[in-house]
């Protein structure tokens, strides 16, 4: 992102470019590979999934799972349009590039809590002199996002859901009081996200901070149609993965209509949302969560619930982020940083 130190070296020394490269690329792929073995064998989940999809596996129901993947390019390229439309006002570079700085944003964030290796990931296949500026932008984009997981979330889960919150004592009157102030504080944030500017300056931490907030001046450039596109985006892409979940409810033989099925479904990311999770802990959190909401009139969910939460993570998770990491390693990562050698 800013240029870092030239290292001082020669060709037999440690430090030589392609040990650098070597250096980020092999702990990456060594957690990465950890991380989703840990997630998709060391539980079970694995023969689970076999178990149930071996009676399942034919027509009519299949078409169900071939939808839901069919939806993964189209989830992956809605946050691919609007990474585009964050960065199109300081980044000159096509949607393919783009598209790979997302599967690359996937593969770290999969290694880290609540995602936040994503900024690093994604900055991996940009041009350094616009890392600061894509990792804001990225920033935003992240910020869209939870803001319609915490906006939808409570709308389905207050729609559908009043009696189940009663019964486990939660008031819903006082979830909506907050919820709906939650929601304000973050909306007027989000569309007066260049308030930060004036505030970033105040901090003195010498000049090159100064240089990474200086590049940041592209956010007074958002305008309010372009902040409520980036939103709509947000919120299609949000759908799409919602709508995946359900199918692949349907698919393991859970029976329950799309809108109770969507609100439950937005009620268990919101949760999810609302709980900072170490990695090995995210698909776990979610199959108990959705454990614990769709048990709520239906019976025999244990085998479906976990098995749709496994095989969700499955195509939309661990393939797009093992492409990722793909992505990575024919990537120069010593370039993209900008680590320089004198010899």
């Amino acid at each position: 992102m800013t240029d870092l130190p030239k290292v001082k070296t020669s060709g037999s020394s440690f430090f030589s470019p392609n040990r650098i490269n070597l250096l980020i690329k092999l702990p990456l792929t060594l957690l990465l590979l950890w991380v989703l073995w840990r997630q998709l064998f060391s539980e079970g989940q694995w023969q689970t999934l076999l178990r149930e999809t071996g009676s399942r596996w034919q027509w009519p129901q299949l078409w169900l799972v071939v939808l839901t993947v069919v939806m993964v390019p189209l989830n992956l390229g809605l946050e691919t349009f609007k990474f585009h439309i964050l960065t199109r006002q300081f980044l000159p570079t096509g949607f393919a590039v783009l598209f790979k700085s997302v599967l690359g944003g996937m593969a770290v964030a999969v290694v880290t809590p609540n995602r936040i290796g994503e900024y690093a990931g994604r900055v991996l296949f940009l041009k350094k002199k616009y890392g600061w500026q894509a990792v804001a932008a990225t920033v935003v984009g992240s910020l869209s996002q939870l803001l319609v997981i915490i906006a939808l979330g409570l709308a389905g889960t207050l729609l559908f859901h009043a009696a189940w919150m009663n019964k486990n004592g939660v008031s819903g009157s006082l979830l909506l009081s907050f919820g709906l102030s939650l929601v304000a504080v973050m909306l007027l944030f989000y569309y007066n996200i260049d308030l930060l500017l004036p505030l970033l300056r105040r901090i003195p931490l010498g000049k090159t901070y100064r240089k990474v907030v200086s590049k940041l001046s592209f956010l007074k450039r958002y305008s309010f149609r372009q902040l409520s596109a980036i939103l709509a985006v947000a919120a299609g892409r949000y759908l799409t993965y919602c709508t995946q979940y359900v199918l692949l409810l349907w698919f393991f033989g859970l029976e329950v209509s799309y809108l109770p099925a969507l609100a439950t479904v937005a009620m268990v990311f919101l949760l999810q949302a609302s709980i900072p999770l170490p990695p090995l802990a995210g698909l776990i959190a979610r199959g108990e969560f959705a454990l614990m909401a769709f048990d709520e009139g239906h019976s025999n969910v244990l085998a479906p619930v976990m098995s749709a939460t496994f095989l969700l993570f499955l195509v939309n998770v661990a393939i797009p982020a093992l492409a990722g990491l793909l992505l990575i390693w024919i990537t120069n990562i010593r370039k993209t940083l900008g680590i320089r050698f004198r010899r």
